[in-house]
């Protein structure tokens, strides 16, 4: 059976959500939903399928003392691969960094990738989802979760499915993927039913996202090489400061001819402004919505 592996990227300093979220308390490590942290109810949605020594967390160094406290209460084992990021360079360089990594004993295992800052509310459609994902990435696809949009919204990116991978699957070929569309546009993505908002949670087989990554960023490839050889989990400062900063989305997936999309409707968000955070959650409960719009200090 090949192994499963997440990284879990929990760097981000969540400023959209100002000001609650700041840069010394950002978004992932608040609860905004729930009794625990969003990075903690990340890690408890995978567990099911992902054992924790297998859990990666890339975060900021700055994090380091709250990240590990957070996953103590969670599982020991996940404390054991927090990799720390002396700077921010987006999405792309943490993902080849501990890709890189795994892939020095477990080159073809299949690596999930989630943002720490989500919120899904559909758990067995989720797991459902990961089975898929995973059954395409073993034939050497890179998978991205499609999630069925349900309004014609221009705060997400979109995903365009084009032929299924194979005869009456619901698993497509990525035609393309598009920026962030205006109201007009969007409304005519939602009625031909085919564009999806791009979830940016990634599944792959380690050495094919290595070989795609040496293709299209040869220079995030090489540092990325260098950075294992120096075997630690604090990132070296100076290899890690060259990275160029990229994401996985402009770096492999609009550029690979192996991306694929599993459509899923799991009741997710990203949390990517106030309007996307329930105002029936604990912490925000008792604020009138316009005054938590507005950025009204807490």
């Amino acid at each position: 059976m090949t192994n499963k592996y997440a990284i879990i990227l929990a760097g981000g300093s969540g400023t959209r959500l100002w000001p609650y979220s700041r840069k010394h308390r950002p978004k992932q490590l608040l609860e905004l939903v729930g009794e625990q942290s969003l990075l903690q109810e990340t890690v408890k949605r995978i567990l099911p399928v992902i054992e924790a020594k297998n859990i990666s967390i890339v975060t900021s160094q700055h994090y380091r003392d709250r990240v590990c406290a957070q996953l103590k209460e969670i599982d020991f084992n996940v404390t054991q691969n927090i990799f720390l990021e002396p700077v921010g360079r987006n999405t792309l360089p943490a993902i080849s960094w501990i890709t890189t990594h795994l892939a020095k004993t477990e080159p073809q295992a299949i690596t999930f990738v989630f943002p720490s800052d989500h919120v899904i509310g559909n758990q067995k459609a989720f797991m459902k989802a990961l089975d898929q994902a995973a059954n395409i990435a073993t034939q050497g696809y890179i998978v991205v979760f499609g999630i069925n949009p349900t309004r014609p919204s221009t705060s997400y990116g979109y995903v365009k499915a084009g032929t299924a991978i194979t005869e009456g699957c619901k698993e497509f070929l990525v035609e393309k993927f598009v920026e962030k569309p205006n109201v007009k546009t969007a409304k005519s993505y939602l009625s031909k039913g085919n564009y999806f908002w791009n979830s940016g949670m990634f599944v792959f087989r380690n050495d094919i996202l290595l070989t795609e990554l040496e293709k299209y960023e040869p220079k995030i490839f090489s540092l990325s090489q260098k950075l294992v050889q120096k075997n630690q989990h604090l990132a070296n400062a100076n290899l890690f400061g060259s990275m160029p900063n990229q994401s996985i989305d402009y770096g492999i997936m609009e550029r690979t001819e192996k991306a694929a999309v599993v459509p899923v409707d799991m009741d997710w968000s990203d949390l990517g402004s106030w309007e996307s955070v329930p105002t029936s959650t604990l912490v925000f409960q008792n604020l009138p919505q316009t005054q938590i719009w507005r950025g009204v200090s807490f």
